[in-house]
């Protein structure tokens, strides 16, 4: 019995050893498996159109847009004793709120190539005529965009409301460029100054004496 446990005993260690061996073998040689992984990045375009712009970029608005829509829901009630209870003023009403809060870009510029840029000189001061100051696209920063919803309980379906605003969001914007101009006329019309002064003027001109008239100024 002694004899098949010394066996035994011997067996084991001889194939712990040669695990030993094969484990040692296998790392000096590089034979254990590498894995490794390559990631592609693939990218596509499908171009529409390319259009040539003379665009003079003069001014830019970051702001944070704040859009709120409000639903407000009535139901008349008919002149029943009982109801009264409900309302004194036989009518039940709800208000739900829709919020969308985006940070928000606008870039203003005056097109180069409109025909209502004039140049003229009066007395010792350079009057420049240039176009309407007009928006570009909004851009929207949307990693900061957040949306609201406080719900009434006569107002139904306020996720599908806000889809709908979402939606509308780029229209919204785009008039709220609109409003913005008269807030951003002023470095509009200094960029404009700047750029005459540099380009069109050069040293023909006093500096100083240069003034901006935007779209239809007198």
């Amino acid at each position: 019995m002694k004899k098949y446990v010394f066996s035994i005993i011997i067996l084991v260690a001889l194939a712990i050893m040669t695990a030993i061996n094969v484990s040692v073998y296998f790392s000096k040689n590089k034979v254990v498996p590498v894995v490794s992984t390559v990631i592609t990045d693939k990218f596509g375009s499908y171009i529409k159109s390319i259009k040539q712009q003379n665009h003079l970029s003069v001014a830019r608005l970051e702001t944070t847009e704040i859009i709120e829509r409000q639903y407000d829901t009535t139901i008349e009630l008919p002149n029943w004793s009982f109801l009264k209870k409900l309302s004194n003023e036989n009518k039940i009403q709800s208000t739900a709120k829709v919020e969308i809060i985006c940070p928000t870009t606008f870039t203003y510029y005056v097109d180069l190539a409109d025909e209502k840029w004039k140049v003229q000189q009066v007395g010792d001061t350079v009057i420049v005529h240039c176009p309407d100051i007009k928006a570009s696209k909004p851009a929207v920063h949307f990693s900061g965009l957040h949306s609201y919803i406080n719900g009434g309980y006569l107002v139904f379906d306020e996720e599908k409301k806000r889809d709908q605003l979402m939606k509308n969001l780029d229209v919204i914007l785009a008039k709220r460029a609109e409003q913005h101009i008269q807030i951003v006329k002023e470095t509009c019309r200094s960029g404009i100054k700047k750029f005459v002064k540099s380009w069109l003027l050069k040293d023909d001109f006093p500096a100083d004496n240069i003034k901006i008239l935007i779209g239809d100024e007198k």
